[in-house]
């Protein structure tokens, strides 16, 4: 249903109608949906550990995040949450990269809890897992391989990096659903996402690609990310994923989309996605195509986490536009 057509506006109509200072009053309550549309300021928290990890020489590195909360008048009794990963090719970036601040801050403004974190990259090289992720070279992109053995670095130690990524990303979303009560986050509304190899690093959580990286994640963000050939991790209990992707991508090619939508679609894991005709691996030109017409996104996340998004309550609505109709006559 068009969100501008709601069968609720119609029990305020009149009063909408009465003048023109009214009307304003009106069309910004009939505009806002908690969830999906921006409708708070936000504050952040910056530099909040999350754990402690170990880097491939076995010493303990600390773990942070910044979180984004909501803040202003009609906050919700209870809040979603996600987990954003940044991009970097599991090499370099950091949790304040301006794609993750954006997003962050988009988020929060809907009502969610949003916490963008730093991870351990390939300059750290972790330990391999107990379970490394299983390569398939024919699905790397042209430029991967060649990059790697310029820098002296082997698939097998890329994989370990991305692996320990996702369990970076895992303490993450399990730390946040620890401390849901100091956030006012529910613990069980929690989505991961990310773009490039955040989105890699979300999508093999989601999927639980990766041994001992266990969290419970209601939906997943993948913006500009791929499986890689971990597609046989996917089942139907698997949380529903957004896919945000451009067609001349490269980067992560946009092949990836397809293996990755074969795979949901066979296992009958919710899937959603705007493919923007194009665009490369730009993640502020993705960015933008999605905040063009945000609402299906947003809805989608809410649905997957079973976030019940309320609608405005017609009477409180009349109730306030009679009083500003009393006042206003006053005036006069």
């Amino acid at each position: 249903m068009n969100r501008k057509h709601r069968p609720w506006t119609l029990g305020v109509g009149a009063l909408c109608a009465a003048n023109a200072w009214l009307s304003l009053f009106c069309a910004r309550a009939s505009a806002e949906q908690m969830f999906i549309d921006p409708m708070f300021g936000v504050s952040v928290t910056s530099n909040v550990q999350y754990g402690t990890n170990v880097d491939g020489a076995g010493n303990d590195i600390l773990l942070d995040l910044d979180v984004y909360q909501p803040t202003g008048p009609g906050l919700p009794a209870v809040s979603p949450a996600i987990v954003l990963m940044h991009g970097g090719f599991f090499i370099d970036g950091n949790k304040t990269t301006s794609n993750m601040v954006a997003l962050a801050n988009e988020f929060a403004s809907r009502g969610y809890v949003a916490v963008s974190i730093n991870y351990r990259k390939l300059g750290l090289l972790p330990p391999p897992p107990g379970a490394p992720l299983t390569p398939v070279p024919e699905r790397f992109p042209d430029w991967l391989i060649p990059e790697l053995t310029a820098a002296g670095v082997t698939v097998e130690q890329y994989l370990a990096t991305i692996a320990a990524a996702v369990g970076d990303q895992a303490m993450a979303v399990n730390w946040l659903a620890a401390n849901a009560a100091t956030y006012n986050v529910n613990p069980s509304w929690i989505a991961a996402g990310g773009y490039s190899a955040g989105a890699v690093s979300s999508l093999a959580l989601g999927v639980g690609a990766v041994d001992g990286a266990v969290a419970d994640v209601g939906a997943v963000f993948a913006m500009a990310g791929g499986l890689f050939g971990q597609e046989p991790f996917i089942d139907a209990s698997d949380p529903g994923v957004y896919i945000l992707h451009g067609t001349l991508d490269t980067t992560v090619p946009y092949s990836e989309v397809g293996f990755l939508t074969d795979a949901l679609t066979a296992n009958g894991v919710p899937f959603d996605s705007r493919i923007v005709s194009g665009a490369g691996h730009s993640s502020t030109t993705l960015r933008n195509a999605l905040l063009a017409d945000p609402d299906p996104f947003f809805e989608f996340m809410a649905v997957q986490l079973g976030v019940p998004v309320p609608e405005p309550s017609t009477f409180v609505l009349m109730g306030l536009a009679a009083l500003a109709l009393v006042k206003w006559r006053r005036r006069r």
